[in-house]
């Protein structure tokens, strides 16, 4: 015999949400700002270090909030950049390449941010 959900069951799955709220915009501003300092200024050893761990903890966050709320390619892209940011398995470039990497990520977690924002906006 097919045991078939209760009504109550079905109930609770329509009223729960399908859409996570955006992460605060902090989470998307820091590691934004850190890098744009970075591609810019000459900055000690350790800002690099900490750079590196704050952008590849974000971009982890973001594409788990990401991947959670049903976003494949911003999760994947996002993933990327915690990847790419790794402070363990760390990936050896020049300084001139680093310039252009950071430039580049910062519209990542801008683009991010307003399509977490926007999934949000419209759910409601």
């Amino acid at each position: 015999m097919i045991d078939r959900p209760s009504n109550q069951t079905t109930k609770l799955q329509a009223t729960t949400p399908t859409v996570l709220p955006p992460m605060p915009l902090p989470v998307y501003l820091v590691p934004a700002v850190l890098l744009l300092v970075a591609a810019f200024a000459s900055m000690p050893y350790g800002y690099y270090q900490l750079l590196r761990i704050a952008v590849c903890g974000a971009a982890g966050l973001c594409a788990f909030h990401s991947w959670q709320a049903r976003g494949a390619w911003m999760s994947t892209a996002l993933g990327l950049v915690a990847i790419l940011y790794n402070p363990v398995f760390r990936i050896h470039l020049e300084r001139s390449d680093w310039q252009i990497i950071n430039l580049a990520t910062i519209p990542v977690f801008a683009f991010a941010w307003l399509v977490a924002k926007r999934r949000w906006v419209h759910s409601l």
